[in-house]
């Protein structure tokens, strides 16, 4: 299980002697193999059903029953006798895609939801009880949109035809990365501590869109991994950024920003430019959660660079935004921000589209309006924003009570002070059912609703000042 402890310690496993070149053997055949010979435990495959699901969606076929080939293959070249009793196994199975949701298993399961509420409880506090409740149910949801999207890319490819064995991997791939997405959160949230505990419910919201390993042209379009052992390597650091992310979505930034140093440079001694530009960005924001903005900024520039040259559009896209945000955020740099909002604009219409960053970008350039003045402009932005995150999240995320706090703050900087009321009160409801009432950031709706009550009652009275507004906070660590 990813651990917070020792979060800066590196690796360097010995040069992974390739296969035979005389043996034909398909990139994703090799990938197995390096894996299976992995000497660091971490890196290799957590089970053998694990291990036969890997086998079953590159060799397996339905035509006329199942026909699957090559296992003998992998035995001789491991040297296994577990590869050899594996391979009687998969070929008594009639669905290649069995195996294809078993590592999620071991990821979330009963067992681990009866241990994370027994976590929460003895960790104890305000909300513990309510916390446990909401992270299970969106741990569940999330769990189950990966199991169903491992099952239709499998089936895409090994049942229906309608997919070629290469454009499984990449989905196969990025679906791997949510799944260690996923186990470093729920490992994290298993050693629950108080402040833990007041993270969790946004930690589990913010987890990476499993909906994203659709995008075929964007998976394409990244620069692959090399497909030597410098590619386990990227493999093993992939998986230790998941654990960086973990550590950011829970507050834990010292631990976090000791990771992300050590990520960043284990990827460019690595030379792989997606990878650097993944760390590069968790590194800005756990510098830009530490309160060290012009470390964020940096990291954050250099992220999207590297982004850039790898081909990650998805990256790049995720790079301008906070950098717009950031900008923006100091409340001085308004046309620097309105550029880089530019730059995020196009990279998402690179991506496809897509309303998650459209909803985001909207909601930062309300924001960047309502500090340079402009209410009119900074009311079609934030509406826009609150609608794409109503359609795309539903209405009781907590995304959708930011956005609804940040049409309050726009209302009440624009002397509206009973339609402020009403939007601090819709933004309370969803915070307060998905975190309790006890929840810092419900108590600070609390203070935003007490603050437009007293506007109303004195309205028409003479202020000694105009009213500003405040800066948007926007949740997260």
């Amino acid at each position: 299980e990813p651990s917070a402890t020792a979060v800066g310690e590196r690796t360097e496993p010995p040069a992974l002697r390739e296969p035979p070149r005389d043996r034909r053997l398909p990139a994703w055949l090799r990938r197995i193999i390096r894996r299976g010979l992995s000497l660091d435990p971490a890196d290799r495959y957590p089970s053998m059903d694990a291990l036969l699901a890997d086998l079953r969606r590159g060799m397996c076929v339905r035509r006329h029953g199942l026909v699957c080939a090559g296992l003998a293959v992998v035995a001789t070249l491991l040297g296994s006798a577990g590869f050899v009793a594996a391979s009687g196994l998969a070929a008594g199975s009639d669905d290649p895609c069995a195996g294809a949701v078993r590592e999620l298993d071991g990821a979330w399961n009963a067992g681990r939801k009866q241990a994370l509420e027994a976590a929460f409880a003895a960790a104890g506090g305000p909300g513990a009880a309510r916390a446990a409740s909401q992270v299970e149910a969106g741990l569940d949801r999330y769990a189950l949109d990966l199991r169903a999207m491992q099952v239709d890319s499998c089936e895409a490819t090994h049942v229906r035809g309608e997919q070629s064995a290469a454009l499984l991997d990449l989905k196969s791939e990025c679906l791997d990365g949510r799944l260690a997405e996923l186990r470093a959160l729920t490992s994290l949230l298993l050693a629950a501590e108080g402040g833990t505990i007041g993270h969790a419910v946004r930690a589990v919201d913010s987890l990476p869109p499993v909906e994203r390993c659709a995008n075929s042209a964007a998976l394409r379009e990244v620069t692959p991994a090399p497909e030597s052992a410098a590619g386990m390597r990227v493999r093993g650091v992939r998986r230790r950024l998941a654990l960086g992310h973990a550590l950011y979505r829970t507050g834990q930034l010292a631990d976090g920003l000791e990771l992300a140093a050590a990520l960043v440079a284990d990827a460019r001694a690595l030379a792989y430019r997606p990878l650097e530009a993944e760390a590069l960005h968790l590194l800005g924001s756990l510098e830009r959660a530490a309160g060290r903005p012009a470390d964020a900024e940096e990291s954050l520039f250099s992220a999207a660079a590297a982004a850039e040259a790898g081909r990650d559009i998805e990256a790049t896209a995720d790079a301008w935004l906070e950098l717009t945000d950031l900008v923006g955020e100091s409340g001085t740099r308004g046309p620097q921000a309105h550029r880089l909002a530019r730059l995020a604009r196009g990279a998402i219409e690179r991506v496809g589209g897509d309303p998650r960053r459209e909803a985001d970008l909207e909601d930062r350039l309300g924001a960047l309006h309502l500090a340079g003045g402009d209410l009119d402009q900074a009311r079609r932005h934030l509406e826009r924003g609150l609608a794409l995150r109503r359609r795309a999240l539903g209405g009781d995320h907590l995304a959708v009570a930011d956005s609804l706090r940040h049409l309050a703050e726009l209302e009440r900087a624009g002397g509206a002070p009973d339609r402020a009321l009403v939007l601090y009160r819709r933004a309370r409801a969803i915070a307060e059912a998905r975190l309790g009432p006890e929840h810092p950031e419900v108590a600070r709706l609390v203070a935003g609703e007490a603050a437009a009550r007293r506007d109303v009652d004195h309205r028409g009275e003479p202020r000694a000042e105009p009213r500003t507004a405040e800066p948007m906070n926007r949740g997260g660590p």
